[in-house]
């Protein structure tokens, strides 16, 4: 008898934005200096998730936790409430000891920090 077939997986992550926080950010700063906040907060973001990946490869869970409070942080700085969500959720796991659930939660934070960093780069590619 043949293997059942395989079936592929293709998650596709909403990027929920708060949109009031980023509007306020920009009243406040102003257009250059919230750019800069945004750039800065992208740029940390990216950092992080390489830096939790190594750490979850090395399997240095507590380490894992601080790096996805720290991911909270930052994608909460500049309204990204579904990086946050992520995050979140992957610390939870990791101090659960749930090293599946850490797995797919990582690779969830993953998907949806790539997807933020296309979307507002195109953004601002495009903004006048």
């Amino acid at each position: 008898m043949p293997p059942p077939p395989v079936t592929r997986l293709s998650p596709v992550e909403s990027l929920r934005i708060d949109n009031d926080l980023v509007e306020g950010l920009y009243a406040d700063l102003g257009r250059e200096a919230a750019d800069l906040v945004v750039c800065r907060a992208l740029e940390d973001l990216a950092n992080r998730m390489n830096r939790i990946e190594a750490e979850h490869r090395a399997c240095a869970f507590d380490l894992v936790q601080k790096e996805a409070r720290r991911i909270m942080a930052v994608a909460q700085q500049i309204g990204l409430t579904e990086i946050a969500n992520a995050a979140s959720a992957v610390r939870h796991c990791a101090q659960a000891g749930q090293t599946i659930a850490t797995v797919a939660t990582l690779a969830r934070l993953r998907r949806l920090n790539d997807r933020a960093m296309t979307e507002i780069w195109a953004g601002r590619d495009a903004a006048p």
